[in-house]
């Protein structure tokens, strides 16, 4: 198996397992006539607080499921392929994040249910993150969730009956604070280091410029080598210079 189709296995299987759970949740509430959707988050109320951890696995209904479902694999398996690292880390504050906003800001008058508030964290993450760190495959990403998911603006708004708008907002902010705040975990920028002169100090340059303003190699030009040793562990690695 090549590395690249393990990776994607690897990134694959945490976001199947939220997804299956959530999948499960739903199977057992119908098969056994619960009504978990008590277990939501009930905003400022204390007993509200336990669906920080249980509300987005809980759904109404089988559509709710279903279009939830999706976005959650898809942009899943982003987040652990190209964040592996700290993937886990990420999910646990966004659930932390989102539900206490939610609680915070949300109508205390109902429950609030479901994972479109992490779908809209990871969204708006990725989002984020693949601009501020201009690294070409999170860019793709980014081009990607706008395409895909461009129509979730919409749910921070108060325009849909029965929709909780409060949580698709939280999910929106903990996306963009957790770019922010975790911009220098996982890939980074793409681009090539750029060494100025203090670089190269008491090294013949192997650069110059002409008249015209060109660059062409200088008349004293002498290649800088650079010699590489491959020491075991325990040795400590030699250093050529120039």
């Amino acid at each position: 198996m090549n590395k690249e189709r393990k990776d994607f296995i690897n990134a694959i299987m945490p976001p199947l397992l939220l997804v299956v759970m959530m999948w499960l949740a739903l199977i057992l509430e119908k098969v056994g006539g619960y009504h978990w959707g008590i277990y939501g988050v009930h905003p400022l109320h204390l007993e509200g607080l336990r669906g920080i951890l249980f509300s987005p696995f809980l759904h109404a209904d089988w559509e709710h499921l279903i279009s939830n479902s999706i976005p959650i694999l898809v942009l899943g398996t982003a987040l652990f392929y190209f964040f592996k690292n700290i993937a886990w880390e990420l999910v646990v504050w966004q659930f932390l994040i989102n539900g206490l906003w939610l609680w915070t800001i949300g109508r205390p008058t109902t429950y609030h249910i479901g994972a479109s508030g992490l779908v809209y964290s990871l969204a708006f993450f990725l989002l984020a993150s693949g601009f501020v760190r201009r690294n070409k495959g999170l860019t793709m990403i980014s081009f990607g969730v706008i395409t895909l998911y461009g129509s979730l603006v919409w749910g921070m708004f108060p325009v849909q009956p029965g929709v909780s708008w409060e949580g698709h907002f939280a999910g929106f902010l903990s996306g963009l604070v957790l770019a922010f705040f975790f911009r220098k975990e996982g890939p980074q920028d793409d681009k090539m280091k750029v060494w100025d002169d203090s670089d190269l100090d008491g090294v013949e340059p192997y650069w110059e410029v002409d008249e015209e303003g060109e660059p062409k190699i200088a008349e004293n030009a002498r290649p800088i080598i650079y010699r590489y040793h491959f020491v075991k562990k325990s040795e400590k690695p030699k250093q050529d210079g120039l």
